[in-house]
C-alpha cells in the first residue's frame, strides 16, 4: 500500500472488509475522500439529501444484506441531522459503520460554526465512537 494516500488506504480497508456501499450526504471537507472512492469502481456512494436518509438507507441496507455498511455523514450539522435515524438503527441492531468528517481540530477553539465534539454527539446512539487525529491535524 505504499505511495497511497489515507483515503485511498481506508477505502481499500472498507473493500476488504466486504463493504461495498456507502450511502452518505457529503459535505466540502470531504471531497479529498470522496475522490478516493471514485477511483475504486468497486465501492458505489449513494448520494442522499439528507443525513437522516442516508442512515436510514444504509440501515435497510444492512439489515436486508446482514452485511456491515458503510454511512457517510458531514461534520456536526450531518451528525445532527442523523442522530434519530441512528437511535434507531442502534435499536434494531443494524451493522452500521458510521464515519464522519469534520473541518479539523484547528477550528475547535475558534467556535466556529460546525466545530463540536462529534464523538459525544454519536456515543448515545453507537456502540462505539472514536476520532482519528493525523498527524498533519495536530500541528
Amino acid at each position: 500500500m505504499g505511495g497511497k494516500t489515507g483515503n485511498q488506504k481506508i477505502v481499500e480497508q472498507f473493500l476488504a472488509d466486504g463493504m461495498d456501499f456507502m450511502f452518505g450526504n457529503p459535505g466540502t471537507v470531504e471531497q479529498g475522500f470522496l475522490d478516493a472512492v471514485a477511483e475504486y469502481s468497486e465501492m458505489k456512494y449513494i448520494l442522499t439529501l439528507q443525513e437522516s436518509i442516508a442512515v436510514m438507507m444504509g440501515d435497510g441496507y444492512a439489515r436486508f444484506s446482514q452485511r456491515p455498511t458503510l454511512v457517510q455523514l458531514h461534520s456536526s450539522p450531518g451528525i445532527g441531522n442523523a442522530v434519530g435515524a441512528l437511535y434507531q438503527a442502534k435499536r434494531g441492531h443494524a451493522p452500521l459503520v458510521v464515519i464522519g468528517s469534520d473541518a479539523g481540530t484547528q477550528y475547535m477553539n475558534m467556535d466556529s460554526q460546525m466545530a463540536n465534539d462529534l464523538v459525544a454527539m454519536m456515543a448515545p446512539v453507537t456502540k462505539f465512537a472514536t476520532v482519528a487525529l493525523s498527524s498533519k491535524s495536530l500541528l
